[in-house]
């Protein structure tokens, strides 16, 4: 946490919704209040202040697309009820699916096939496909979902039941620029407020980042479909898998929420 502060008289600040109020009473007064969200209450000389919390954002297109491939070997059974054994040709598949990706620009060697998974979703087993992409776009992930569904209508006894990725990118020019974004809205609220009341916007008495301080307040790089995704692991990816959804751009976005407190005169 970064503080800029001065003494005597103290600014107890209160948040309602996304609108915070400020008003300025004497420091016995602060000291028997609450602590808010861990947020350290600046001390100022004689002078009266504004403190605003805003969130920034910044958003980018993915740098890498991990995706996974996941198929269903179909379970069979017979008149009294009793489990067939499947034939699913693992060869078959690969080449089948790997001609097809190869005519779509994504070459076998970069593609990793494995069968018989554990815990599919029909009893027969499973099989996936793993590979990495490099920016793509939506395009190319249609022509995969495409190429999906023909591998399931070409190869006996599969189908095809979901795509799914992780996505890799490097938040620290983002999480840059959404502080940037931050402070300008810190300043252009805090000035609104300010015309409001009648006085003029003096300096930064105080700033408070509540996204590197608080894990509540984390900046991370977020799905834009699913704002609890989780933050990049050491690989430079997603920590999980993600459906697929083709309605959402491939893009990763960053949060930055600030607290800055300005001088008013």
């Amino acid at each position: 946490m970064k503080s800029i502060g001065i003494s005597s008289i103290v600014l107890a600040s209160l948040v309602v919704g996304a609108i915070a109020r400020s008003v300025p009473v004497r420091a016995t007064e602060a000291e028997s209040a609450p602590h808010v969200a861990q947020l350290r209450v600046p001390q100022f000389s004689d002078q009266r202040a504004i403190t605003v919390f805003v969130k920034g954002m910044a958003s980018a297109p993915v740098d890498r697309v991990q995706v996974q491939l996941l198929f269903g070997i179909e379970t069979r059974y017979g008149p009294n009820g009793e489990m067939l054994d499947t034939d699913f040709d693992t060869n078959a598949f690969r080449q089948v699916l790997t001609q097809k990706l190869g005519v779509i620009g994504i070459p076998a060697t970069n593609i990793d096939v494995i069968s018989n998974l554990f815990g599919a979703y029909y009893g027969g087993g499973g099989a996936q496909a793993i590979f990495e992409l490099s920016r793509p776009s939506r395009e190319l992930m249609s022509q995969i979902l495409e190429v999906a569904n023909e591998t399931a209508r070409d190869v006996e006894n599969l189908t095809f039941q979901t795509l799914n990725m992780r996505l890799g990118a490097n938040c620290d020019s983002l999480e840059n620029l959404a502080r940037a974004d931050a402070m300008s809205r810190a300043q252009q609220k805090a000035e609104a407020i300010a015309a409001s009341m009648g006085v003029q916007l003096g300096e930064i008495l105080f700033f408070f980042d509540a996204s590197s301080d608080t894990q509540p307040y984390s900046s991370v790089c977020v799905s834009p479909g699913d704002p609890e995704f989780p933050a990049i692991g050491p690989d430079g990816f997603y920590a999980s898998w993600s459906v697929y959804d083709p309605t959402l751009p491939l893009e990763v976005q960053v949060n930055n929420n600030i607290a800055v407190t300005y001088a008013i005169r």
